[in-house]
């Protein structure tokens, strides 16, 4: 599929290109020569927006097909200031960064079956974890840009972003459906 100027194969097993993802895109904000990672890479489409404009783009997911098919995009496009890594956040992340990125599984979590899944269930749970890990990541000036939705619950995360220390403004709002999306940008 061709994908807001990169060609970018699909997967059953990988969560695709969907609202979310756009507006997360929209809302990235690299000035050049900045290192950035892309959490919950998916397809890579994310990272490969990054590292258009970025120095070096790391993308990580916890799921392995997610991972292997974000290299095969990468390739596809010719983009090589770019590498993803299978991680469960930041478990094999010791690098630091200008821009951190995460379009967090937003869903209440539940059991998940299937790798998937983990790209929907998490909600507050698994962002509390990412905030708790994430500021140890940021370089000095640093920042976070976290999409998530209301079902995820506002108040939820806005007490997570608190507790962890992060100041944070709202930087876009989409309503899709029977949900609002909200991208973040957080501070330590």
């Amino acid at each position: 599929m061709e994908l807001r100027g990169f060609r970018i194969l699909t997967d059953p097993r990988v969560y695709p290109p969907s609202e979310d993802t756009y507006l997360l895109i929209e809302a990235l904000d690299l000035s050049g020569g900045e290192r950035a990672l892309d959490m919950g890479t998916g397809t890579g489409i994310v990272a490969l927006h990054m590292a258009t404009v970025a120095e070096w783009v790391l993308g990580v997911d916890s799921n392995p097909w997610a991972v292997e098919l974000a290299r095969k995009n990468a390739r596809l496009n010719g983009i090589e200031n770019v590498e993803f890594r299978l991680s469960d956040l930041f478990s094999n992340v010791p690098e630091s960064f200008d821009l951190i990125a995460f379009n967090a599984p937003y869903l209440p979590p539940r059991r998940v079956r299937e790798p998937i899944e983990a790209s929907w269930y998490g909600g507050a749970p698994l962002i509390e974890r990412f905030l708790a890990e994430a500021w140890r990541h940021l370089r000095s000036g640093g920042r976070i840009l976290l999409l998530f939705s209301s079902l995820t619950g506002l108040g939820d995360v806005e007490k997570a972003m608190r507790r962890h220390g992060y100041s944070w403004y709202m930087r876009a709002k989409r309503h899709i459906f029977f949900e609002d999306l909200y991208v973040f940008e957080l501070r330590h």
